[in-house]
């Protein structure tokens, strides 16, 4: 079953990578504001790390060789996610918003 697991975490990290690379290709570079650009990169840059700890994660647990413990994938991935990602990359998305309704 870990098989499973590992094929579905890293699939699903694999996933969140491309909207990040997706978001700093198309999103980032259309934003009107510097902060807002600021802060919707440095949110898809600390998904794509926590995202390759995730895969470093699974794919340790598939094959029993070493890998994070849980509790560090706590502190490093779970914190940096919602912190970084999430409150970066909601402010920027706000910022944005923002601007945007400002130029109709």
């Amino acid at each position: 079953m870990h098989w499973l697991e590992s094929a579905a975490a890293t699939l699903f990290a694999l996933c969140m990578i491309l909207i990040a690379t997706f978001n700093v290709r198309f999103i980032v570079p259309s934003t009107p504001s510097l902060i807002a650009r600021l802060l919707l990169s440095v949110s898809s840059a600390s998904i794509v790390f926590t995202m390759l700890l995730a895969g470093v994660y699974t794919l340790g647990a598939a094959t029993r060789l070493w890998t994070m413990t849980i509790s560090q994938m706590i502190l490093v991935h779970g914190w940096i996610n919602a912190l970084v990602f999430g409150l970066c990359g909601l402010l920027g998305w706000r910022l944005r918003h923002t601007q945007e309704g400002r130029k109709a």
